[in-house]
């Protein structure tokens, strides 16, 4: 990860001055200081879904290429996920550029290419993946704020003319 630096005066307007940022900051008196911030990690998420082939079996046929890659680009942690309906790869990379040149390479792109259900069954985004969410079902949500069941629908006036109808004996 590469630093970087914002000068204190940048970040801290309501000082005065750079030596009174740098005082508040800790800094010795007379000295200016600035403030250092290392760049984040970024997680990317691959999710393949289930079509004419499981999911599971593009894991076993291309699963060790992709994370072989993802190692030799720096990945600091991986994490696979199987789902009823296909299957999560999930990454740590140490800045977003890593992620991105570890998305053109040759052999992922390739392995994005052929997956079970290319039209629709793939989903390649920054952030953890389809694993993250909540383990379990959500609770039923509160009544409506009346608490009342919606109004009937009153039933269509039927009209039937008698003069119509003759009676045999």
């Amino acid at each position: 990860m590469r630093p970087v630096h914002w000068p204190t005066a940048l970040r801290c307007a309501s000082h005065r001055n750079r030596a009174e940022s740098a005082f508040a900051l800790g800094a010795a008196p007379g000295v200016a200081a600035g403030v250092t911030v290392e760049a984040m990690a970024e997680w990317l998420s691959i999710e393949v879904f289930d079509g004419p082939f499981a999911a599971w079996s593009w894991q076993e046929s291309y699963g060790e290429s992709l994370t072989e890659a993802a190692i030799g680009h720096g990945v600091t942690e991986w994490q696979w996920q199987r789902h009823r309906w296909g299957l999560v790869l999930e990454l740590l990379f140490p800045s977003d550029e890593i992620a991105e040149s570890f998305r053109r390479l040759p052999a992922v792109t390739a392995a994005l290419d052929a997956v079970p259900d290319p039209v629709n069954g793939l989903l390649v985004y920054r952030g953890r993946g389809g694993g993250a969410g909540r383990p379990a079902r959500r609770k039923p949500g509160p009544l409506p704020s009346a608490g009342a069941a919606e109004r009937p629908i009153p039933p269509e006036d039927i009209n039937i003319s008698l003069a119509s109808f003759t009676v045999d004996r």
